[in-house]
């Protein structure tokens, strides 16, 4: 590992990122349960997709399948499998913006898909626009799973929100190329390059002005006032207190409301959780 990374403050990736592992693993006709174990994933993780993951065991999951089942593509195929509908409330709420471009905008500000791992952000000219994914932290280990699933999971829910096909022009990524990309030129509709200096999508920049089919500016207002009264300040300077805090008016009145529910969501053990309390 380089300099940077450290594994007992390491970035967090929402569990939600390996649903469809399992409808993966079912597609190869192959049991999760060693890379489980290599992992130090749990089978409820990939079931219900609750909690938070230190990136390093999400990478050592990917790679591990990747290798022990021989399959190049085990990322890809997790994000083809991902159900649509992960990010609840702000998934939600971006099928109600008025257009692609407000979505991105609306999904990169309430962090739907920023971690502390990685972040997209929209670049481009009048002509072509990238929606391009940068890491924050450095990690020496082989991302090409990573990064296809990321990829493949924005790319999927561009789709769901618009309830088209977005045309893109290229798909590109910074790893290395695998054995056979045609499953992923096939899917994308689109070349896919390797070894580039950005992992992006890239398409004509008139598909951010594409209306969305389930645009209702009241609703969205709605939405967006309830989830950043919600968010709080977030970041890496959020301190414990606030993180509860929040953590629990989100999921007040739910079954997840509960001490190992917060401790999932926080990446956290029980008794750690306790301690900080009792010292505060």
């Amino acid at each position: 590992m380089q300099a940077g990374y450290d594994k007992k403050n390491p970035p967090m990736i929402a569990a939600g990122l390996l649903l469809g592992s399992l409808e993966a693993a079912a597609e190869l006709g192959v049991d999760l349960a060693e890379t489980l174990r290599a992992s130090r994933i749990s089978l409820r993780q990939l079931q219900t997709g609750e909690g938070m993951l230190p990136l390093h065991q999400v990478v050592t999951f990917l790679n591990d399948g990747a290798e022990r089942f021989r399959c190049e593509h085990f990322g890809f195929l997790i994000g083809k499998h991902q159900p649509p509908a992960r990010w609840a409330m702000t998934g939600q709420l971006i099928r109600f913006c008025a257009t692609i471009g407000a979505a991105i905008d609306d999904a990169i500000r309430l962090q739907m898909l920023n971690n502390g791992y990685a972040s997209w952000s929209v670049e481009g000219d009048q002509d072509l626009a990238m929606l391009v994914r940068r890491t924050r932290v450095p990690y020496d280990a082989p991302m090409m799973q990573m990064q296809t699933l990321a990829v493949v999971t924005v790319y999927k829910t561009m789709l769901a929100v618009s309830n088209r096909t977005v045309s893109l022009r290229q798909v590109l990524f910074s790893h290395r190329a695998p054995a056979d990309a045609r499953c992923l030129e096939s899917y994308f509709g689109a070349p896919v390059s390797f070894n580039d200096f950005n992992t992006a999508l890239v398409f004509r920049t008139e598909e951010l002005s594409t209306p969305l089919p389930g645009h209702d500016p009241v609703v969205h207002r709605m939405l967006l006032a309830h989830l950043e009264s919600l968010a709080g300040p977030g970041g890496a300077n959020e301190d414990l207190l606030s993180r509860l805090r929040r953590d629990i008016k989100q999921n007040l009145g739910s079954r997840f409301c509960n001490l190992d529910g917060a401790c999932r969501r926080m990446g956290m053990h029980p008794r750690t959780l306790q301690r900080a309390l009792h010292e505060h």
